[in-house]
């Protein structure tokens, strides 16, 4: 049987435990918008890249093999895509990477009218990365942002 004294230090303990990462867990990347270029245009739909910065919070090299992703402007679906490569991100940096994603074309133009009644469009970007060792489900991850184009392109953003 266990002491009070023992038994106290278990009770006292237990929260620590609870928070702690398991080992061999990894923390899902922060993915932030850089960048969007389009690639190649077309009557129903365009093609877009967009510029990933893919940032590794982990205390260990990030060995990815994929991303999802989707990206809402104001709140409305605008771009959908994938990039099936194979990058390491080193512990605690951050990497560029590039995702071919598909616009529809009216999606694009009713954007484009949304610029002529606000001075900033809001963006949420979220997917997930797939990691190797991790969640075959893929790790989630979520930023939010702004972007001015009126203000000379500026765009603020916030991971989530």
């Amino acid at each position: 049987m266990l002491s009070r004294r023992a038994a106290l230090a278990l009770v006292a303990a237990a929260p620590l435990v609870a928070c702690a990462t398991p080992p061999g867990r990894l923390e899902p990347p922060d993915v932030g918008l850089r960048d969007m270029r389009f690639v190649q245009a077309g009557l129903l739909q365009q093609e877009v890249e967009l510029i990933l910065s893919v940032a590794n919070p982990n205390t260990r090299a990030m060995d990815l093999n994929g991303l999802r992703v989707a990206l809402d402007l104001n709140g409305r679906p605008l771009a959908q895509g994938y990039a099936d490569a194979s990058l390491t991100v080193p512990r605690l940096s951050t990497i560029t990477v590039p995702v071919r994603t598909t616009v529809g074309s009216l999606d694009l133009v009713q954007r484009f009218m949304d610029l002529g009644q606000q001075r900033s469009l809001d963006y949420v970007l979220r997917g997930a990365a797939f990691v190797d060792g991790a969640d075959p489900d893929g790790l989630p991850f979520e930023s939010r942002g702004s972007l001015s184009p009126m203000a000379g392109g500026g765009a603020s953003a916030s991971p989530r």
